[in-house]
Protein backbone atom coordinates (compact mmCIF):
# COMPACT_ATOMS: atom_id res chain seq x y z
CA UNK A 1 0.00 0.00 0.00
CA UNK A 2 1.08 3.49 -0.96
CA UNK A 3 0.65 7.22 0.46
CA UNK A 4 -2.79 8.10 -1.63
CA UNK A 5 -3.43 11.37 0.11
CA UNK A 6 -1.50 13.85 1.93
CA UNK A 7 -2.80 17.44 3.88
CA UNK A 8 -0.50 19.65 6.01
CA UNK A 9 -1.90 20.82 8.92
CA UNK A 10 -0.80 24.42 10.85
CA UNK A 11 -1.31 24.09 14.68
CA UNK A 12 -1.16 27.42 16.30
CA UNK A 13 -2.12 29.00 19.68
CA UNK A 14 -4.59 32.23 19.37
CA UNK A 15 -2.75 33.48 22.44
CA UNK A 16 0.85 33.75 22.39
CA UNK A 17 1.22 33.20 18.49
CA UNK A 18 3.22 29.55 18.39
CA UNK A 19 3.01 27.49 15.61
CA UNK A 20 3.94 24.51 14.04
CA UNK A 21 3.24 22.26 10.63
CA UNK A 22 2.08 18.58 10.33
CA UNK A 23 2.00 16.57 7.76
CA UNK A 24 -0.03 13.60 7.77
CA UNK A 25 -0.97 10.67 5.46
CA UNK A 26 -2.84 8.25 4.16
CA UNK A 27 -1.98 4.99 2.92
CA UNK A 28 -4.20 2.99 0.49
CA UNK A 29 -4.36 1.79 -2.67
CA UNK A 30 -6.73 2.29 -5.91
CA UNK A 31 -8.84 -0.76 -4.34
CA UNK A 32 -9.40 0.79 -1.01
CA UNK A 33 -8.05 3.76 1.32
CA UNK A 34 -7.05 3.29 4.57
CA UNK A 35 -7.41 5.54 8.28
CA UNK A 36 -4.90 8.92 8.08
CA UNK A 37 -2.28 8.84 10.36
CA UNK A 38 -2.71 10.32 13.90
CA UNK A 39 -1.36 13.81 13.60
CA UNK A 40 -0.87 13.76 17.62
CA UNK A 41 1.98 11.70 17.22
CA UNK A 42 4.11 14.09 14.72
CA UNK A 43 3.47 16.98 16.90
CA UNK A 44 6.46 18.29 18.93
CA UNK A 45 6.95 19.36 22.05
CA UNK A 46 4.94 22.91 21.96
CA UNK A 47 1.55 21.11 21.90
CA UNK A 48 -0.50 19.00 23.38
CA UNK A 49 -3.38 17.52 21.17
CA UNK A 50 -6.02 14.97 20.60
CA UNK A 51 -7.56 14.25 16.62
CA UNK A 52 -10.24 12.56 15.62
CA UNK A 53 -12.05 11.80 12.32
CA UNK A 54 -8.98 9.75 11.04
CA UNK A 55 -11.59 7.60 8.66
CA UNK A 56 -11.99 10.26 6.21
CA UNK A 57 -10.32 13.58 7.18
CA UNK A 58 -8.34 14.36 11.13
CA UNK A 59 -9.76 16.88 12.89
CA UNK A 60 -8.41 18.87 15.84
CA UNK A 61 -10.85 17.88 18.99
CA UNK A 62 -8.79 19.25 21.72
CA UNK A 63 -5.12 21.23 21.94
CA UNK A 64 -3.17 22.87 24.60
CA UNK A 65 -0.68 25.33 24.00
CA UNK A 66 2.62 23.86 26.18
CA UNK A 67 4.11 27.57 25.93
CA UNK A 68 1.63 29.91 27.56
CA UNK A 69 -1.23 26.72 28.65
CA UNK A 70 -4.03 27.83 26.33
CA UNK A 71 -6.47 26.15 24.79
CA UNK A 72 -6.77 28.72 21.87
CA UNK A 73 -5.24 26.02 19.89
CA UNK A 74 -6.71 25.80 16.19
CA UNK A 75 -5.79 23.57 13.51
CA UNK A 76 -5.87 24.67 9.69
Amino acid sequence: MGVIDSRTFTVRCDDCGSEEQVRVVQHGSSWSAGDWENPEKKVSSKFWTQWGNLESMPKLEKAKCLSCLSYAVTAS
